[in-house]
């Protein structure tokens, strides 16, 4: 099934731009849908190894689908061609990261230390779905510049093909995190891009959402630490809270600082987060009952876009209210009482399938006890073992009937099980006395006369 192609127009208005190169929405010319061009910077599309790296891993993902994904549709152009290389996918409404953590730094956006926890859990969830596709997919490129979130707080995944056309650069650790943002744990040999880095990459972007501002270049990797004790000793304004032990501890894996217990996929990220959360009574992505001020950076799609077919473009949760920057404390709190009864109600729910798996558990426990004790107790159990009874000699002959049921003739030994049985000798039937061998006596003796 062939993908059609983008109209064919100059260089719109670039909505973004990094070390990657330019971003741009586009519309397709034969459904009308409002996609995203990354036009490459010149110097990464001259490449034809970055290229091809890029096709090939776009090749094996362009079946991926993902809630949490934007949809690839494929690479335009060629490498050192006039017209430039890109990648066109799906462009997500929202703002990027990147962009609200510069609004939160500079006092545009307001800070929210739940919807910052929330968006951490679902960028470990959604990497980790990622590496489930196999152990040599990874993104490689996650950071705010990747990550969009929606006016409902949702976070959605760009441009995860990235990672092998990067490491064709064979750029150092740190040119890497000079030029792209891209941050890589310290290891022996050329940079990896692998799910290690993910998570690391993972880690990054959680410290920024408890910082609430971006990393900068001389952060990384040498402050670390500092930037880890900067979160825990906040005072608690602007609903900032100080890290707790169990949360630090998982930062602390994901940046690759403790190298002993470092996370070595999300996949692992994922399972020791839920342990961590799992208890902590705080709100995750909730819903405002009006909705807010628009979102500093974001440019939402009108109602009356109109598509190729002509008819009204129709976006997902366009009648819901937004939920990201300008909170008022006052419009907030409902919410957020909202939020903690769906998380008492969660953690409710998670007992009682805790309580159900006990249960069961000890269902099976008695089951098999009760099966062991009726199979082996007389071995186990000095008081049920089976009673051997004797029948000698003097009775030989003797029919034994236990319990009504013959069990042959005596001598014998006959097994019974422990309990009360009806145990019954019938002796042997005596024969009759013959009248043959006295009649021949009798013929001997007369015969003895004559």
């Amino acid at each position: 099934m062939s993908v059609p192609a983008a109209a064919a127009v100059s260089r719109p208005r670039v909505s973004f731009r990094d070390g990657l190169g330019e971003r741009a929405p586009i519309v397709e010319s034969s459904s009308g849908d409002i996609l995203e061009a990354l036009w490459l910077a010149p110097h990464l599309a001259a490449r034809p190894t970055f290229e091809r790296a890029l096709r090939e891993r776009v090749g094996r993902l362009i079946q991926f689908r993902h809630s949490s994904y934007a949809r690839i549709w494929r690479v335009e152009g060629e490498a050192g061609s006039p017209d430039g290389l890109a990648l066109v996918a799906e462009r997500p409404r929202g703002v990027r990261l990147a962009d609200m953590l510069a609004g939160i730094e500079e006092g545009r956006v307001a800070y929210d230390l739940h919807i910052a926890r929330s968006l951490v859990e679902q960028l470990v969830s959604a990497v980790a779905s990622l590496h489930l596709v196999g152990r040599d997919v990874a993104h490689g490129a996650i950071g705010p510049e990747r990550l969009i979130v929606t006016p409902h707080a949702r976070l959605v995944i760009v441009e995860h093909v990235f990672g092998p056309a990067i490491e064709q650069l064979e750029l150092t650790r740190t040119d890497l995190w000079h030029d792209f943002r891209v941050a890589i744990p310290a290891a022996a040999g050329g940079p990896r891009l692998d799910q290690r880095a993910d998570t690391l990459q993972i880690g990054m972007v959680a410290l920024a959402l408890m910082l609430g501002r971006q990393l900068r270049e001389d952060e990384f990797p040498g402050r670390l630490p500092e930037m880890i004790e900067e979160v825990s000793r906040v005072d608690g304004s602007d609903q900032r809270l100080p890290l707790t032990r169990a949360f630090g501890a998982w930062l602390i894996r994901a940046l690759q600082l403790d190298l002993r217990h470092s996370f070595q996929s999300a996949i692992e990220a994922h399972a020791s987060l839920e342990d961590v959360t799992e208890d902590e009574p705080r709100p995750g992505v909730v819903r405002l009952p009006s909705p807010p001020a628009r979102v500093v950076g974001a440019e939402p799609l009108a109602a009356s876009t109109v598509t190729g077919h002509g008819r009204p473009a129709a976006h997902e949760h366009e009648a819901e209210p937004a939920l990201l920057a300008g909170i008022e404390p006052r419009s907030f709190e409902t919410s957020r009482l909202i939020a903690v009864w769906l998380v008492r109600a969660r953690a409710a729910g998670r007992l009682a399938l805790r309580a159900a798996a006990i249960l069961t558990a000890v269902a099976a426990v008695v089951g098999l006890a009760y099966i062991a004790v009726d199979r082996y107790a007389g071995e186990l159990l000095p008081g049920h073992r089976p009673t051997v009874l004797t029948i000698g000699s003097p009775l030989a002959g003797a029919e034994v009937v236990v319990d009504g049921k013959s069990r042959g003739r005596a001598p014998a030994e006959i097994t019974v099980e422990p309990g009360q049985h009806t145990i019954e000798i019938r002796p042997a039937a005596r024969p009759k006395p013959a009248q043959v061998p006295a009649k021949a006596a009798s013929s001997e003796r007369s015969t003895a006369r004559r």
